[in-house]
């Protein structure tokens, strides 16, 4: 007879029941568990700790970027693989950080960061690491490129679960602002955010097209404020919309004519 480890088994119900109803909380996880809550809490505070569950700012529960890293299994590292030499490319061109980064609930994760700016000897201001979330992607240039590209009903629910932190002096901290904001990125093919996610910190992101509905892509370059001001930010703009074609070509998807490919 095979053994069972209790704890596991335990453990893994729970991401069975995060899996089938994403939002629940600590209190609704333990009864459908049928465990008591305090032991509920250090099952989900292990599986968090391994990426599987994250906890919103609700305090609710839902799958983490592990999951996806299991659930797609080497797709996103292909995906990394397959993309990185235009990446990179672009992270030496102009000389700055560059991400690569996917929607994963309501957060951004980045996928590829590449970071140009340190290869070149200039100060670093927000360091990019592979598989960051940024959850707050009202504020950030990758955020609200993959909120405008993603589909609607997808991007209503992950602006419902926004918590509106105000991080910087030019935050978006208001739902019909940022849906305003973000038909005017759609219009014009990208997003900027300077003293919104950072102060003194600014950057300007594309949306790539995947050619899947459920791979909602996009791609940034940020830094210092102080060297990626708007005018150079503009400057930027059109090598990162030639490398996100690139990424696109080498996806097999052909880049939309107007620099934006909406899912719908």
């Amino acid at each position: 007879m095979t053994q069972v480890v209790q704890s596991v088994d335990r453990a893994l119900g729970l991401l069975w029941l995060v899996q089938e109803q994403s939002g629940r909380s600590l209190t609704e996880l333990a009864a459908r568990a049928g465990l008591i809550p305090s032991t509920t809490l250090r099952l989900l505070a292990t599986l968090q700790k391994h990426g599987l569950v994250m906890k919103d700012h609700q305090g609710h529960y839902r799958l983490g970027a592990g999951v996806l890293r299991l659930q797609q299994g080497r797709r996103d590292h292909d995906i990394a693989a397959l993309l990185e030499d235009e990446v990179r490319a672009l992270a030496r061109q102009v000389g700055e950080q560059v991400s690569l980064a996917m929607l994963l609930d309501q957060a951004a994760v980045h996928v590829l960061a590449v970071d140009g700016a340190s290869e070149t000897g200039k100060e670093v201001l927000l360091r990019s690491f592979l598989y960051r979330r940024d959850a707050n992607v009202n504020a950030t240039a990758l955020g609200k490129v993959l909120l405008a590209t993603a589909p609607s009903a997808r991007a209503d629910a992950v602006i419902a679960q926004l918590s509106w932190t105000k991080t910087a002096a030019q935050t978006i901290t208001d739902p019909d602002e940022l849906r305003a904001h973000l038909e005017m990125v759609r219009q014009q093919g990208y997003a900027t955010s300077i003293h919104e996610n950072t102060d003194g910190a600014s950057g300007i992101a594309v949306p790539v097209a995947s050619g899947d509905d459920d791979l909602v892509l996009g791609l940034a370059v940020h830094g210092p404020l102080s060297r990626l001001g708007h005018a150079r930010l503009l400057e930027v703009l059109p090598l990162l919309q030639s490398a996100a074609a690139d990424c696109e070509r080498r996806l097999g998807v052909a880049p939309a004519t107007n620099g934006v490919a909406v899912q719908t």
